[in-house]
Protein backbone atom coordinates (compact mmCIF):
# COMPACT_ATOMS: atom_id res chain seq x y z
CA UNK A 1 0.00 0.00 0.00
CA UNK A 2 1.25 3.49 -0.84
CA UNK A 3 0.20 6.36 1.40
CA UNK A 4 0.30 10.04 0.40
CA UNK A 5 -0.77 12.71 2.91
CA UNK A 6 -2.50 10.08 5.02
CA UNK A 7 -4.53 8.74 2.06
CA UNK A 8 -4.17 5.35 0.40
CA UNK A 9 -3.13 6.00 -3.20
CA UNK A 10 -2.13 2.53 -4.40
CA UNK A 11 -2.33 -1.12 -3.47
CA UNK A 12 0.02 -3.85 -4.61
CA UNK A 13 -0.17 -7.63 -4.28
CA UNK A 14 3.02 -9.68 -4.67
CA UNK A 15 4.01 -13.32 -4.54
CA UNK A 16 7.40 -13.59 -2.89
CA UNK A 17 9.19 -16.90 -3.32
CA UNK A 18 12.25 -17.84 -1.25
CA UNK A 19 15.67 -17.37 -2.80
CA UNK A 20 16.93 -18.68 -5.28
CA UNK A 21 13.68 -18.25 -7.23
CA UNK A 22 14.53 -15.97 -10.14
CA UNK A 23 11.34 -13.90 -10.31
CA UNK A 24 8.97 -11.94 -8.12
CA UNK A 25 5.31 -12.06 -9.21
CA UNK A 26 3.36 -8.82 -9.25
CA UNK A 27 -0.30 -9.87 -9.12
CA UNK A 28 -2.01 -6.55 -8.68
CA UNK A 29 -1.16 -2.87 -8.78
CA UNK A 30 -4.20 -0.66 -8.23
CA UNK A 31 -4.52 3.11 -8.12
CA UNK A 32 -8.02 4.53 -7.53
CA UNK A 33 -9.48 5.97 -10.71
CA UNK A 34 -9.97 9.40 -9.12
CA UNK A 35 -6.21 9.90 -8.63
CA UNK A 36 -4.70 8.14 -11.64
CA UNK A 37 -2.24 9.82 -13.99
CA UNK A 38 -0.41 11.52 -11.11
CA UNK A 39 2.55 9.14 -11.00
CA UNK A 40 1.48 7.03 -8.03
CA UNK A 41 1.41 3.77 -10.01
CA UNK A 42 4.84 4.45 -11.48
CA UNK A 43 6.28 5.21 -8.05
CA UNK A 44 4.86 2.00 -6.62
CA UNK A 45 6.17 -0.04 -9.56
CA UNK A 46 9.66 1.45 -9.10
CA UNK A 47 9.50 0.49 -5.42
CA UNK A 48 8.41 -3.07 -6.29
CA UNK A 49 11.39 -3.32 -8.66
CA UNK A 50 13.74 -1.91 -6.02
CA UNK A 51 12.55 -4.47 -3.50
CA UNK A 52 12.85 -7.27 -6.06
CA UNK A 53 16.50 -6.30 -6.65
CA UNK A 54 17.13 -6.05 -2.91
CA UNK A 55 15.66 -9.52 -2.46
CA UNK A 56 17.92 -10.79 -5.31
CA UNK A 57 15.28 -11.54 -7.91
CA UNK A 58 16.43 -11.36 -11.53
CA UNK A 59 13.08 -10.20 -12.90
CA UNK A 60 9.51 -9.18 -12.16
CA UNK A 61 6.72 -11.22 -13.74
CA UNK A 62 3.13 -10.01 -14.24
CA UNK A 63 -0.03 -10.38 -16.30
CA UNK A 64 -1.30 -6.96 -17.37
CA UNK A 65 -5.04 -7.22 -16.81
CA UNK A 66 -7.20 -4.22 -15.90
CA UNK A 67 -9.41 -4.63 -12.85
CA UNK A 68 -11.99 -2.05 -13.91
CA UNK A 69 -13.52 -0.71 -17.11
CA UNK A 70 -11.80 2.68 -16.97
CA UNK A 71 -8.61 1.20 -18.49
CA UNK A 72 -8.56 -1.11 -21.51
CA UNK A 73 -6.18 -4.05 -21.76
CA UNK A 74 -4.27 -2.27 -24.54
CA UNK A 75 -3.87 0.87 -22.45
CA UNK A 76 -2.56 -1.11 -19.49
CA UNK A 77 -0.19 -3.08 -21.73
CA UNK A 78 1.14 0.24 -23.12
CA UNK A 79 1.62 1.50 -19.56
CA UNK A 80 3.72 -1.54 -18.61
CA UNK A 81 5.56 -1.53 -21.95
CA UNK A 82 6.59 2.09 -21.36
CA UNK A 83 8.14 0.90 -18.09
CA UNK A 84 10.20 -1.88 -19.68
CA UNK A 85 7.85 -4.87 -19.45
CA UNK A 86 7.18 -7.12 -22.41
CA UNK A 87 5.71 -10.54 -23.21
CA UNK A 88 8.31 -13.09 -22.20
CA UNK A 89 7.23 -16.26 -23.98
CA UNK A 90 5.52 -16.60 -27.39
CA UNK A 91 3.50 -19.50 -25.97
CA UNK A 92 2.31 -17.31 -23.03
CA UNK A 93 1.77 -13.80 -24.46
CA UNK A 94 -0.29 -12.88 -21.37
CA UNK A 95 2.79 -13.18 -19.12
CA UNK A 96 5.09 -10.16 -19.19
CA UNK A 97 8.47 -9.70 -17.53
CA UNK A 98 11.10 -7.11 -16.88
CA UNK A 99 14.69 -8.14 -16.31
CA UNK A 100 16.18 -6.18 -13.43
Amino acid sequence: MEIENGEEVAFVSLDIFPYPQEFLVLYTLVVPESIRLKGFGSRVLVEVERLAKEWRYAKVLLKPKPLDKSWSSKRLERWYSNRGYKPSDPERPDVWTKVL
